[in-house]
């Protein structure tokens, strides 16, 4: 049924973007002009089909070089395009092509069109030749994370080190504190559980969020407003039930506050906008519903301040002269650390947002919009003082070196050959050069990812744990957005020409995952060869980023599973089958919902019954069984409620589906008081979970899987969201319940 009719030719559409981009061809309106063709469009994407087709192609270069009337006799061919490199600077933006030189182009430009397809083409062409084997979808099921690496990731005794830097607080800033906010538990706070707060602070949430220096951190000099947000999300991560609720309610007034401290300025300084972003974090992750929805308005906002203040365009890493002396030096370096602050607040807002857009489908900003280097490596931002700042600077490795063999990747040893800094390099598969950086940018590294036949990477030591948690995000971000984007019933790809994006996209977490084991194993190495006093033989030697067992290690771990999930179920699609599982009957009229609904119901039924549905089974269950091993981490990272959420929906909605009679449950889950048998309820749920898994790995028929009960992993699940501290998790308990009431018995 065609719900939305244009009104000039009566043609009908499913969805009311389609009608607009369809109006726009009855419109006298044609913006997109190609000067070499002399032809105007009316929408970008049918101005980049021409720009791609042979006649445009032949006129182009017929303009740029008469003597030359043939496409393939010129292979520097680009779109005449306003285009934006990937290197942030003050030449990241022009209105011109790049040079045109003899065999020299630079592969790492992309077009900066209004159609999103332009930045797709970009990150999911060939970096070589066109002939390289793809995966066909899916690959296979992934290997799990080795047991006796992940199984304890979460360990208090690793983090020690945190708790170690006392922060001293002065009364003065405790009065301060009191006078701006009068709480009522505040004031009863005392000097020595305000520095607690701080210590819960950078232990509970800076180990996976470096975005404030603490190594020039002072509670006495730093911005009020700054020190309030990081107070409230130390006290949010208290035990104490009633601090948390005072975390929440300090929330509410600190934006009252800093909303009348900013009034109606639009440049703010960089504190104030660290604390507006950790503001924004805790209500949405840590508060209430109701600051959790005001969060979402707010977050459009912060967005648009760091746009204003220059956060986003007018970056330019400060020089680093590494013979400066006195205060020349500390000006240096008070100077760097500011712009490594700003840059780490972007990335840390991109996080944000991709969090906002899977969990609350609420998505403001895109991985193209991050035109930046990658943040630092951990010993240079953790440097106490500007002379150990320019040692550690000047260790860090510029440039490209051979890549090191992964499982999923048939080339390139690593043989640790440094390209030259400022120098090109020859690709393999190419005749044309490349131009790079000499540190690795965002859109690059996440480019990188979808490629396996490419010769040179970046030095393993460039990408910290916080580095390799934003590439995490970009390549989730790009996931939800072909499937928010629905590319192909847009008609913008074939459907071939999907699977080979989605083969690439497949690629890519598989990468990312195979760099961070093999980042970790080499740091093992290290640790282990020095206990034993020996000397690593690996010629990657790791020394410049930790990559130990740390809170930030098991959120990366943790969110890669959000990424599968993401990527081989429609979560959106699943949530909405659950919440409206045994709500509508055959009887009811067909009206839109109804219609809506049992389309809904199509797509997961064809879903559960794919390849897709078994291997994001097989990602629930191991997920499952990192949070099972793991439970505390539920009360730790906020994401982690959330992704568990995923996981039962996903177990639940394919066992739904799954061609079977459904068998009685000869086991209850519930008390006479309505909670949930934990100990019973885990037990059978780490039976399912091992069953599922040991069928897999013998690669066994699972047709007799749905014989076993799922219901004791829903109400596992739904036990630990009802006993997690973080408010937000009401409306998953909500929707668990509604699952677990209409489970068929």
């Amino acid at each position: 049924m065609s719900a939305f009719i244009c009104s000039t030719c009566y043609k009908g559409f499913t969805r009311k973007e389609y009608l607009y981009r369809h109006e726009k061809n009855h419109q006298n309106i044609r913006p997109f002009v190609c000067k070499e063709c002399n032809l105007t469009f009316t929408r970008s994407d049918l101005f980049s089909k021409h720009c791609k087709s042979k006649s445009h192609r032949r006129r182009w270069i017929e303009h740029i070089n008469p003597a030359n009337s043939s496409p393939e006799e010129n292979p520097q061919y680009t779109q005449p395009k306003a285009i934006i490199p990937l290197i942030a600077g003050p030449s990241a933006t022009t209105n011109t092509p790049p040079p045109m030189h003899d065999h020299s182009i630079n592969l790492y430009w992309f077009f900066n069109d209004v159609s999103p397809m332009d930045n797709m083409y970009w990150l999911f062409s060939d970096l070589a030749s066109n002939n390289e084997e793809l995966f066909r979808s899916p690959a296979g099921i992934p290997n799990d994370i080795p047991t006796s690496m992940y199984q304890n990731l979460y360990n208090e005794d690793t983090n020690s080190a945190f708790n170690n830097n006392k922060i001293s607080m002065t009364e003065e800033t405790r009065s301060k504190i009191i006078l701006l906010f009068p709480l009522d538990p505040l004031q009863q706070t005392s000097l020595k559980r305000f520095e607690e707060y701080l210590d819960l602070y950078w232990f509970n949430f800076a180990q996976t969020f470096p975005i404030i220096h603490q190594a020039t951190f002072d509670p006495n000099t730093i911005n009020i407003y700054l020190l309030v947000s990081i107070i409230v999300i130390g006290m949010a991560h208290s035990l104490d039930k009633i601090e948390y609720e005072t975390s929440i309610a300090l929330n509410k007034k600190f934006r009252r506050v800093i909303y009348d401290v900013i009034e109606e300025r639009t440049e703010l300084p960089l504190p104030l906008i660290q604390a507006l972003l950790l503001h924004n974090f805790c209500a949405k992750n840590f508060a209430d519903s109701q600051l959790c929805k005001i969060a979402q308005i707010d977050h459009g906002a912060n967005i648009m301040y760091m746009k204003f203040s220059g956060l986003f365009e007018n970056l330019t890493e400060p020089v680093v002269n590494k013979d400066a002396t006195g205060d020349a030096l500390s000006n240096q370096w008070r100077e760097w650390i500011h712009y490594e602050s700003c840059k780490r607040a972007v990335f840390f807002e991109f996080i944000c947002d991709t969090q906002h857009a899977i969990f609350s489908k609420l998505e403001l900003l895109t991985a193209f919009d991050i035109k930046l280097e990658l943040p630092c490596t951990d010993e240079v931002w953790n440097c106490t003082d500007p002379f150990k700042f320019i040692n550690e600077y000047q260790k860090q490795p510029k440039g490209l070196l051979s890549h090191p063999r992964i499982p999923h990747e048939s080339n390139g040893a690593s043989n640790g050959k440094p390209i030259p800094e400022g120098e090109h390099i020859e690709s393999l598969h190419s005749d044309q050069t490349v131009h790079v950086s000499t540190w690795p940018t965002f859109l690059w590294s996440l480019k990188s990812m979808m490629h396996s036949k490419q010769d040179m990477e970046y030095s393993l030591d460039c990408y910290s744990l916080f580095s390799r948690y934003i590439i995490l995000h970009g390549l989730v971000r790009i996931c939800y957005d072909m499937r928010g984007q629905n590319l192909f019933d847009l008609g913008i790809v074939s459907n071939q020409k999907l699977s080979e994006y989605f083969s690439r996209l497949e690629k890519g977490f598989l990468k990312w995952k195979d760099y961070f084991d093999l980042h970790v194993k080499l740091y093992e190495e290290q640790v282990k060869s020095k206990g034993e006093g020996q000397t690593n033989s690996s010629n990657l030697i790791l020394t410049l980023n930790d990559y130990g067992p740390t809170n930030a290690s098991w959120a990366n771990v943790s969110f890669y599973y959000t990424g599968l999930f993401c990527l081989y179920g429609d979560i959106p699609a699943i949530k909405k089958f659950a919440l409206e599982y045994k709500s509508f009957t055959s009887d009811k009229v067909q009206g839109l919902k109804e219609i809506e609904h049992d389309r809904n119901d199509v797509m997961i039924d064809q879903w559960a019954k794919s390849i897709y549905g078994r291997v994001a089974l097989v990602e629930a269950c191991m997920f499952l069984r990192l949070v099972h091993n793991n439970e505390e981490t539920i009360n730790t990272f906020s994401h982690v409620p959330s992704t568990a959420h995923m996981a039962a929906l996903i177990i639940w909605c394919r066992e739904m589906k799954r061609e079977r009679a459904y068998t009685s449950e000869n086991c209850n889950y519930f008390l006479p008081n309505g909670d949930i048998d934990y100990e019973l309820s885990r037990r059978d749920a780490a039976e399912y979970i091992s069953s599922i898994l040991n069928k897999e790995m013998r690669k066994e028929d699972n047709q007799s899987e749905g014989q076993m009960s799922t219901l004791s992993v829903v109400c596992y699940v739904l036990h630990l969201l009802r006993n997690c501290k973080w408010s937000y998790c009401v409306e998953l308990v909500e929707q668990m319940e509604h699952v677990v009431s209409t489970y068929p018995i």
